[in-house]
């Protein structure tokens, strides 16, 4: 049953009148708290997949970067015989990789606020009939993205390490 907005409703004389208990009538407010309740446990869920997702992608960056570092091996070996140790090596080929994550991670932020803001200002005003107030918490775009270098830091250094400073036996 709904009521039209500003119209003043006596929650027991309606409960008496329609049969029902009082834990069965909600007020909007109410209802619109439980709502958020259970919205914000889908946030729970959406986090999981976040980080299924983020170890699924550092596993293909694992792979691409195996692949690519085989590729360069040749190189490498040139740059052996000109004086470079492994060690001067694996560090900067590590750090081009940190590099092009950085950057990456940097042309993130502005597209997921893009996404953001469609997602509060088009697809919830369509799905829910209501939307909230999108508010900027660099915390976790910063906690997002410190995982992401973690996660990424093994699977781009046991390549290198494999590559570099494994094969001189």
């Amino acid at each position: 049953m709904y009521f039209r907005s500003g119209t003043v409703i006596d929650k027991e004389a309606v409960g008496l009148a329609l049969g029902l208990a009082d834990d069965q009538i909600y007020e909007p407010s109410q209802v619109k708290k439980i709502a958020l309740k259970v919205f914000a446990q889908t946030f729970v869920l959406t986090q999981l997949i976040a980080v299924i997702l983020l170890v699924i992608a550092c596993f293909g960056l694992f792979l691409s970067a195996n692949g690519l570092e085989l590729a360069r091996k040749a190189d490498l070996y040139i740059l052996c015989s000109l004086g470079y140790s492994k060690a001067e090596l694996f560090v900067h080929m590590l750090m081009q990789w940190c590099l092009l994550a950085v950057g990456c991670v940097l042309l993130s932020w502005p597209i997921a606020m893009i996404l953001a803001r469609a997602l509060v200002s088009q697809a919830l005003p369509a799905s829910f009939g209501w939307s909230m107030p999108l508010m900027f918490n660099v915390g976790s775009f910063a906690v997002s993205s410190i995982f992401g270098l973690l996660f990424l830091l093994p699977a781009l250094g046991i390549p290198l390490f494999k590559l570099n400073l494994r094969s001189s036996r």
